[in-house]
């Protein structure tokens, strides 16, 4: 099996024997793409909202509800 053979390398061996280490550095990665991820959408949702097509986009919403 070709993919074994890749796993085995790409992992060192005391990584297969220490699964506390491979879980704490995969949290500590995954938590930084999640705060990295989650500041890009923050960064973007600002822009976003001050877009002047997403301000048009409202005082049309705005228009639309009054009339009812």
């Amino acid at each position: 099996m070709p993919h074994l053979q890749n796993i085995e390398r790409d992992f060192p061996l005391n990584w297969t024997l220490n699964p506390i280490r491979i879980s704490s550095s995969l949290a500590a990665n995954t938590l930084s793409l999640y705060r990295k991820i989650s500041q890009n959408m923050w960064r973007s949702c600002i822009q976003f909202c001050h877009s002047p097509k997403f301000q048009q986009y409202v005082r049309f919403l705005e228009s639309s509800l009054c009339q009812f």
